[in-house]
């Protein structure tokens, strides 16, 4: 379904447009912007079952259509989003949940932030909350990355890191759920960043968004990564879709992942394990399996990112982890 446009008055009068330096802010309501899920979301209880029984056993029912379409991932959800070509200080605000309550939640990163967009949308329509995405493709949020995930240079990252603590201090006490992806980040001459250096930078940047006013920050844990691609593999498994499962260990890069969480419980900032969203337990280990189905929903729309049906479908579990 197309996004549904129309400028926010109500909200843009709420943002204090004048103490933003250089910044350019559209409106948008989200009321449309991605599929709901098919089927009802399951409780977290639940929808542990149904992860363990995908491991275990096929659900073709409603896969051939979604591998046949290539399910999108909300990471990409148009103006929403910024990308590589798009000016750091240039946002489409784009409001989701219950637009117009008091509690407001920032989504903030790069696409491991938005690509849980139906989940937190969900969440606040259910739960009476705000939400707003700020979010850039390939943009890790640590200053010191210089390099997109392409391997470019993206010279409008670091502005759209001051451009969003800038938009943050215009709300009040937000709470902000900060998302991005496990990775050394690599300077132009292509060397890595010691996990010293890398964690003293994550803590300067949740200082900063404290010191921007958010009223708490989270940390959310970004997907176990598919070592291949679950698409191409269901589509060869369409009547044993258990072959697609893989172990958890081999999801994440286990040195970026550990300095990331260094720097989190050192700036008392929560971490959300979002594992157990995705396998069929919360710790990384080899007998933890991870479905590439679940319920007759495709888990990933590529091998980082899931699929905005599965965000969606799995929004009372996020939101249960998250304590929304």
């Amino acid at each position: 379904m197309s996004l549904a446009s129309r400028i926010l008055s109500s909200t843009l009068s709420r943002v204090a447009l004048a103490s933003l330096t250089a910044l350019t802010l559209t409106g948008v309501v989200g009321t449309a912007a991605f599929a709901d899920a098919p089927i009802p979301p399951p409780s977290p209880a639940d929808l542990n079952a149904q992860i363990k029984l995908a491991t275990t056993k096929a659900t073709t029912a409603t896969l051939g259509p979604q591998i046949l379409t290539a399910a999108k991932s909300s990471y990409e959800l148009g103006p929403c989003v910024q990308d590589i070509s798009s000016p750091g200080n240039r946002f489409t605000q784009c409001d989701f949940g219950s637009v117009s309550a008091a509690k407001t939640v920032v989504l903030l990163g790069d696409s491991q932030a938005s690509m849980w967009l139906p989940a937190f949308d969900a969440a606040g329509k259910a739960h009476g909350f705000h939400v707003i995405l700020l979010a850039r493709l390939g943009c890790n949020s640590n200053p010191l990355v210089t390099l997109s995930f392409t391997g470019a240079v993206d010279p409008q990252c670091a502005v759209f890191r001051t451009a969003s603590l800038n938009l943050i201090k215009t709300l009040h006490s937000p709470i902000v759920m900060f998302a991005q992806i496990h990775r050394f980040p690599l300077f132009a001459k292509q060397k890595p960043v010691p996990n010293t250096t890398w964690t003293s930078s994550m803590v300067s940047l949740f200082s900063s968004l404290k010191g921007a006013g958010a009223k708490s920050i989270a940390f959310l844990e970004p997907a176990p990564v598919d070592p291949v691609d679950a698409a191409t593999c269901l589509s060869q498994h369409l009547s044993s879709s258990q072959k697609c499962t893989f172990s958890a260990s081999v999801g994440f890069v286990n040195d970026a992942r550990t300095a990331d969480e260094k720097a989190a419980t050192s700036s008392r900032v929560p971490i959300i394990n979002t594992l157990s969203l995705f396998c069929t337990s919360s710790v990384t280990a080899p007998t933890t399996k991870c479905p590439a189905q679940v319920n007759g929903q495709l888990v990933y729309a590529d091998r980082w990112h899931t699929s905005a049906q599965y965000a969606a479908y799995s929004w009372r579990a996020l939101a249960a982890l998250a304590k929304l």
